[in-house]
């Protein structure tokens, strides 16, 4: 579940910086007025910027609330185990291993 919710997290991150990219600042409708407004007769005067605005104001509020999710299920994650207690079965074999190489290396070395 924490995978999943972690790779929505993500894609969402992404498509809220791709929307915040294609919107048009607030500077760029001057060059309206010189002839080129009808580009913008398909989505009406500000259309399209709402409609944008819109779209990542969803997103953000998805961001918001996977966030607030996410950060809960990472910190209500309790381990009852240390982190070496994982590998409690590869340190007692490297233990055991290192132990008789200095039993061979001793017996078999001429430098005292």
């Amino acid at each position: 579940m924490f995978s999943v919710l972690l790779a929505v997290y993500l894609l969402t991150a992404f498509f809220i910086v791709s929307f915040i990219l294609i919107q048009q600042g607030k500077g760029a409708d001057i060059g309206a007025s010189f002839g080129s407004s009808a580009s913008n007769s398909i989505w009406g005067t500000s259309g399209r910027g709402s409609f944008l605005a819109k779209i990542t104001s969803i997103f953000v509020a998805i961001f918001f609330i996977l966030s607030l999710i996410l950060g809960n299920m990472s910190a209500n994650k309790t381990s009852k185990r240390s982190v070496l207690s994982n590998h409690q079965d590869e340190i007692v074999a490297l233990n055991k291993d290192s132990s008789t190489d200095k039993n061979i290396d001793s017996r078999n070395n001429d430098i005292p």
